[in-house]
């Protein structure tokens, strides 16, 4: 009865929504003011090129971007904000490694500013090199350690790791910096999920969910979390806990032919026979392979548990009868 979908921390750090936004900008107000001695026509060039960079990357068009970034690059060489408008470039065109190359360039150039590291993490998180990203994000707080943002990437990171310890450290600091900070709540969840602390993770959830209702994956994080906490009822024989709880799961984010299927064994647990029929009988339109195999085994354990129930032994000729759906 355990969810066929796994609860898992979010694939995308928060530093590529600054990316978009703080350095192309940057670029420009750096150009004008830290290289006062270049040329007047360079500057100007300069500047020209990153507006166009910025009007063609807010069109969608990275790759005409980067192209207008490099000719600024070749007039002003020394300039951080154009290689990280670079590197925010590559972001866009998933093109992590020269990201990565070009963000490295920029903290050579200006080596104390904890953006360019929260940069350079998002990408280094992007291309699955968590612990470069790690340790990118902890330059940044150590640089600025206010930062919410930072710490969140850096919890985030440490669920991905399996590392729930760290997680919550870094959940909880961004949450006393940031106390609405829905996608911190959300990274408390589930390192509180990984550490089978279902109750304090709903908690979470539902404050993510209060915060930030148009993020649609803490609906699917309480929904399953409410399918671990029922099939933990489940199996210390605590059947009517159990169905509240995956009632909740199925009435929060519905999983079709899974819900069904776990409901018709809780109830051939309990013995009732024409429930698990119904519920069985309704779940395996749609139930996958995957999911009728499950739940077969947990009637399996079920029966190892009772033997001789009617119920269950009615339940699990049904199963292994049953043709699945996709």
């Amino acid at each position: 009865m355990v969810p066929t979908t796994e609860i898992t921390a979010t694939r995308k750090p928060h530093s590529s929504r600054l990316l978009k936004i703080l350095f192309p900008l940057a670029a420009v107000v750096v150009l004008v003011t830290v290289f006062p001695t270049a040329a007047a026509h360079a500057q100007q060039s300069a500047q020209q090129l990153v507006e166009a960079g910025i009007t063609a990357q807010q069109a969608g068009k990275s790759d005409e971007a980067l192209a207008d970034y490099k000719k600024v690059i070749a007039l002003i060489p020394r300039n951080a904000g154009t290689f990280v408008a670079c590197g925010d470039a590559y972001c866009m065109l998933q093109e992590y490694d020269q990201a990565i190359a070009d963000f490295s360039s920029a903290i050579a150039l200006r080596p104390n500013d904890a953006d360019i590291y929260i940069a350079r993490g998002g990408a280094c998180f992007a291309n699955e090199q968590y612990d470069g990203a790690i340790a990118d994000f902890s330059s940044a707080i150590e640089l600025r350690p206010s930062d919410p943002i930072a710490y969140y990437d850096r919890g985030n990171l440490y669920t991905i790791k399996a590392e729930p310890d760290l997680a919550l450290v870094d959940a909880n600091k961004a949450i006393k910096l940031l106390p609405k900070y829905a996608d911190a709540y959300t990274v408390r969840g589930i390192a509180y999920t990984q550490k089978g602390k279902n109750d304090l993770a709903i908690a979470d959830f539902n404050e993510a969910i209060k915060l930030n209702p148009d993020d649609e994956r803490n609906y699917t994080h309480l929904a399953n979390t409410y399918r671990a906490r029922g099939f933990d009822h489940w199996h210390n024989n605590k059947y009517t806990l159990a169905l509240i709880d995956l009632t909740k799961a199925s009435n929060v984010a519905p999983e079709e032919g899974y819900d069904e299927l776990a409901f018709g064994l809780i109830y051939a647990s309990e013995g009732d026979w024409v429930k698990a029929d119904s519920a069985y009988t309704k779940g395996l339109k749609t139930a996958s392979a995957e999911i009728i195999s499950n739940n077969l085994s947990d009637l399996q354990y079920a029966l190892s548990k009772n033997p001789g129930s009617p119920a269950l032994t009615e339940s699990l000729a049904l199963l292994k009868n049953a043709t699945p759906q996709k």
